[in-house]
């Protein structure tokens, strides 16, 4: 039983690993690409919420909760916010009328 549990645990350990890679490789991404952007002069940067920032196009019809909308942002895009942020104002643009829902996202 117990070489059965250490083989799971380790199993688990391999798995959590790669993810912790792929979030560190995400977020230097986002500073590198950031850092781009600040010498290149750009002080705001905007971005279209549907399709962009979130991985489905709402269409002003998304009945879930501000969680679950949360759960459907890109990450990629959720790094690059949290890491602009700081050095460039930031606007999410969209044609929704939903915008008290995305507006605390």
């Amino acid at each position: 039983k117990q070489w059965y549990q250490r083989r799971v645990r380790g199993a688990r350990e391999r798995e959590i690993e790669p993810e912790k890679e792929r979030e560190r490789a995400r977020e230097m991404s986002a500073q590198r690409r950031v850092q781009a952007l600040v010498e290149g002069g750009i002080k705001l940067l905007a971005l279209d919420f549907d399709m962009t920032v979130c991985s489905i196009h709402t269409r002003g019809l998304f009945m879930g909760t501000e969680e679950d909308l949360a759960s459907l942002l890109h990450r990629d895009m959720v790094e690059l916010i949290k890491a602009a942020s700081p050095r460039i104002q930031i606007a999410v643009t969209t044609f929704s009328r939903q915008t008290e829902q995305s507006h605390p996202i």
